[in-house]
Formats: C-alpha cells, structure tokens, sequence
C-alpha cells in the first residue's frame, strides 16, 4: 500500500467504501427476498387454505338450507333452481377441495384434510340421494336421510373444517412470528454490516490520511531545515508514489545545492589566496619603483641645464606612463569587478536559471574587456618599440660624444673644453642608455602583468560559462551581480577612454622624437621620463596593492556568508 500512487490509494478507500456499500445492499435485498418468500409461503399455505375452508364451511350451510328448502317445496321451478344451485356449491366444493391438495400442508393439517376428503365423498353421495327422493316427491324419505345420514356428516365435516381452520390460522400466527423474527434478525444484521463498514471504512481512510500526510510532513520539516541554512538534511522516505518521487527530487536539489556550495566557497579561498599574492606583487612593484625614482632624481640633479630643452618629450613620455598606471589599474580593478562577479554569479546562479541570457551577456562584456586588454598589451609593446629607439639614439649619442673627444683631442687645448663636455654628454648617453634599459624591463613587467591579466580573464570568462550551466535561481546575488556588471562597465568605458589619450599621446612622443637635435636633450628627457614613470609606477603600485586588499576583503565576506550554510 505504500509504494501505491496517491490516486490509486484514495481509489482504494473509495472502492472499500463502495464495497460495504454493495454488502449492505445485498444484505437488505437478500432479506427482502427471503421475506417476501416466507409472505408468498404463508400465502400459499395458510391464509389461501383458510380461505378455501371458509369458503368451504359457507358452501355446506348454503348447500343444508337449500337442501332442506327442497325437501318442503312443492314448486318444480323453485326445486330445479334450488337443485342448480346445490350442485353447483357441491361442485365448487370440490373445486376447493382440488385447489387444497396442490398446497403443502402440515401432517396435522394433511391427516385433517384426508378425514375431510372421506366425509366429503359421503356426504356428497348422501345429498345426491336426498336430492333423488326429494324430487319424486318422496320426502318423508328424503327427510330421513338428511337426518340420518346428511347431518351427522355435515357436523363432522363443519368440526373437521373449524379444526383445519383453526389449525391454518395457528400456522399462519407461527410463520407470522417467524418473519417477524426474521425481519429483527435482518434488520441487526444490517446495523452490524452498515456499522462494521462505516467503522472500517473511517480506519482504512484515517490510516491512509497517515500514509499521505505524515512523509509530507516529514518533507516540510527538512525544507523548513533547509531554509535555515542546514543543507545537510535528507528525506528518508522511500516509496514509488508521487510522495517518494517528491522526496527523491528533494534529496537530488539537496545534493546539487551541496556542490555548488562546496565549489563556491573552494573559489572564495583560490580568490583570497589570489589577492594575497596579488599584493604582495604590487609591494615589490612598489618597492623596485622607489628605488628607480630616487635613483633618477640623482642623475637629475646634474643635468638640470639640459630638462627645458627636452621638457616635450620628458611631459610627453611622463603622461604616457601615467595613462599606462592607470591603465593597468583600471586593468586590474576589471580583473576583480570580473572576479567578484564571477564569484556573484555562482551565488546566484544557483538558485535561478531565469538570468542565464544575462550572464551570458557578462561574458561577452569579458570578451570585450579581452579586447581592450589585448589592445593595451599592444600599446605596451609600441612603448618597448620607443623605448628601444630611445636606447638606440643612447648608443648613438654615446658614439658621436666618444668621436667629439677625439676630435677635441686631436684639437689639444683649444678642444680640451669640448672634450670635457663630449665627455659629460657621453656618461649621460650611458646613462640613458640604462635608463632606457630599465623602462623597457618595466614595459615588458607591464606586459607580462597585462599577459597575465588576459589569462585571468579567460578563466574568469569560462568560469562564468560554467555557472551558466548550473544556474537556478537568484534573489540577494542578483544585486550584486548587478552592481558588479555596472562598476566593469564603468570601468571598460574608462580603459577606452585613456586607451584614445595614450595612442594621442605616443603620437606627441613620435612627434617630439623627430624634433630631437641634441643627443643631450634626449637623454635629460630620458632621465626625467624615467623619474616621473617611476614616480607614476609607484603610484599605480599602490592603488594595484589597495585595489587586491578590496579583493581580499571581498572574498572573505563571501567565505563568511557561505559559513552560513551547514553542508
């Protein structure tokens, strides 16, 4: 009865009812028969015996008076009448008395009836002879029999017929008592049919009401568990009905929402761990940019008379790298708007499958950001290309110095002013040279970062595929998912933004390099380049640091709301 669908078992209960119903029915028609048996036997038996005896009794007394009445009548048409009219009740006697030997009779009343028979036999012979002498006006004869003879047989027939009589009317009282008690006896039995059915009827649906609701009320309470953060129940009940399928679903939801729980809270941690690095990173970042800084602000000093001739170039280059520190902020804030929303997404995406469409849109919001980012990564790589050039040029100046010493030289003393300058010009060229050297490492530190940045977003973006795939449905994490997906777009307009003033302005660093005409000049812009990008470097260094603490805060919040959940 348990493994039976819900339907199938209020069809039982209603089938068990209908059932009792049918017995008590079948009961009531069966006493109805039987009742209607023992009314058509008592008929049969007693009330048509009686009333042929009555009629019986009648026909003699009708037959003595016209008997006598022809015996005293001299009138032939009053004597033929009256003998029509004898023989017609002796022949309907005898009709009686034929119509009494088809019905069943008691012994008594049967050994009655055959004394009856005899005396009928006589009596009737004896009529006929009275009817003889009476109609040859013999009547004095006539007279004697009827006294004789006729009347002591009319008085046995009467006592016989009154006993028979009697004896059918006792009868008749017994079997009358007898369906009496046979209607009491069907009638107790239909009140215990119809009272054991109603009783077993209420127990076979209160126990069925059992079956039905106590597993739902099991189910309710683990929801109930469920809902307040307790992920570890499960239903025990085990059927093939609706309620078992029901349980077996539950227990199945349960599960799923166990593992992706499990899976977002092992990514809270991979995140933490991410941003720690991604701090430590940015410290020595930070770190290598002091030092580049107070380094350039020595070599500074000494070629001070050299900054207004190089100042284009040093402004141009020192905006350059600024825009490049904000972009590889802005970069990195992506990074983790993308993260957190990531991170959002598999919170919410659990509980809804309706914002799959919208996620999906997120993820080709990533794409577009891989754009930008692949687009700054090839603006990087034109800035390793310039800083190249600016080495070159180094080289190059640092050989026209090395060629002007020994052209002052050769001059003797009149050169030996020049050759200390062509010296000066010299050491700075060698200077710039390194600085140069030095910013190319940074660009192609920039690059890897930025490298680095793209991959992540690639994980970030088949991450947020994945939890496409698994997402159900979301009310608080839409929010933030929300949110999140504003501040990433805000950020994207801001990358392309300072994308457009970068390429403007390594159009003026073009520009300003093809108005260099000393290789002085080059280098001081060089040299205070190098200082303001370190200054700018360390700058970004510190949002990059803050901007991964953010993170870091972020991920931890997310590891204490998923501490909520028991799993």
């Amino acid at each position: 009865m348990k493994h039976l669908k819900v339907q199938t078992k209020i069809i039982s209960l209603t089938l068990l009812s209908a059932l009792f119903m049918i017995i008590v029915g079948f009961a009531g028609y069966k006493t109805t028969d039987l009742m209607s048996t023992e009314s058509n036997e008592m008929y049969n038996q007693n009330v048509r015996a009686i009333s042929d005896v009555s009629q019986i009794i009648i026909d003699n007394r009708t037959i003595e008076a016209a008997l006598l009445e022809f015996i005293i009548t001299t009138d032939k048409d009053r004597n033929a009448a009256l003998d029509s009219s004898i023989k017609e009740r002796l022949t309907q006697n005898q009709t009686l008395y034929t119509d009494m030997s088809t019905i069943t009779l008691t012994p008594e009343a049967t050994k009655l009836y055959d004394t009856y028979s005899k005396s009928l036999t006589d009596y009737t012979s004896k009529i006929e002879e009275v009817l003889q002498n009476a109609s040859q006006n013999n009547n004095t004869e006539a007279y004697r029999i009827f006294q004789t003879d006729v009347e002591p047989l009319r008085v046995s027939m009467n006592d016989t017929t009154k006993a028979l009589n009697a004896l059918l009317k006792k009868e008749a009282q017994n079997n009358n008592e007898q369906a009496i008690h046979l209607a009491s006896v069907a009638k107790f039995v239909l009140i215990i049919v119809f009272v054991a059915g109603a009783l077993i009827s209420a127990l076979a649906g209160l126990w069925i009401s059992r079956i039905i609701s106590r597993p739902l009320k099991q189910l309710q309470q683990l929801m109930g568990s469920a809902g307040e953060g307790d992920l570890t129940v499960n239903g025990s009940y085990q059927s093939r009905d609706e309620i078992g399928q029901v349980t077996t679903s539950f227990n199945a939801m349960m599960t799923n929402v166990r593992d992706i729980i499990r899976k977002v809270d092992e990514s809270a941690m991979t995140l933490s761990a991410s941003s720690e690095e991604l701090t430590a990173s940015a410290d020595q970042t930070a770190q290598a940019a002091e030092h580049i800084a107070v380094a350039t602000n020595e070599m500074s000093t000494g070629i001070e008379s050299q900054v207004e001739s190089v100042n284009q170039v040093n402004q141009s280059i020192g905006l350059m790298y600024e825009r490049m520190g904000h972009v590889a902020a802005i970069s990195n804030e992506v990074n983790q708007m993308t993260e957190q929303m990531n991170a959002d997404a598999k919170n919410g995406l659990s509980e809804v499958t309706e914002i799959t469409q919208l996620i999906q849109g997120i993820a080709q919001d990533m794409q577009d950001n891989l754009a930008v980012m692949t687009n700054l990564n090839d603006k990087s790589n034109q800035i390793s290309i310039a800083s190249s050039a600016i080495q070159q040029i180094a080289q190059q100046t640092n050989l026209l110095a090395l060629n002007a010493s020994i052209e002052a030289a050769r001059a003797g003393d009149a050169g030996r002013g020049f050759a200390v300058v062509a010296e000066e010009i010299r050491k700075l060229a060698s200077s710039t040279a390194d600085s140069s050297t030095l910013i190319s490492n940074m660009v192609q530190s920039i690059q890897h970062d930025s490298h680095m940045a793209v991959e992540q977003v690639h994980k970030s973006s088949d991450s947020i595929q994945s939890t496409v795939a698994s997402s159900t449905r979301v009310n608080t994490a839409f929010e933030a998912i929300q949110h999140s997906v504003s501040n990433t777009t805000e950020k994207i307009i801001r990358t392309g933004s300072l994308i457009q003033e970068v390429a403007k302005q390594s159009e003026t660093i073009a520009e300003a390099m093809g108005h260099v005409s000393a290789i002085s000049e080059e280098s001081s812009a060089g040299i205070q380049q190098t200082g303001a990008a370190s200054e700018e470097q360390l700058s970004t260094m510190e949002e990059v640091s803050s901007a991964a603490r953010y993170l870091a805060d972020l991920a931890e919040n997310l590891q204490t709301t998923l501490a909520r959940f028991k799993i």
